[in-house]
């Protein structure tokens, strides 16, 4: 299934959206975005982790308490 193309019309809209209007109806916008920002980057993150590769994918620690009280944070 392809959903770049779909995401790409998306946000186009959204940043056309968000040039011509003002008020309450420019953060719902915003908003919309945001989410849309969002949905680029996971859908980049599992496009990249779904392709064949021979090299190992890097791994890291992180603070799990931290990790998501800046999800609860971005998402209020």
């Amino acid at each position: 299934m392809k959903i770049r193309t779909p995401l790409a019309t998306i946000q186009a809209c959204l940043d056309t959206l968000d040039f011509k209007l003002s008020g309450s109806d420019k953060i719902t916008v915003q908003r919309a975005l945001k989410a849309s920002s969002n949905m680029n980057r996971l859908s980049t993150a599992l496009l990249w982790l779904a392709r064949d590769s021979e090299k190992p994918i890097e791994t890291k620690a992180v603070d799990l308490n931290t990790f998501c009280n800046q999800l609860v944070e971005s998402h209020q």
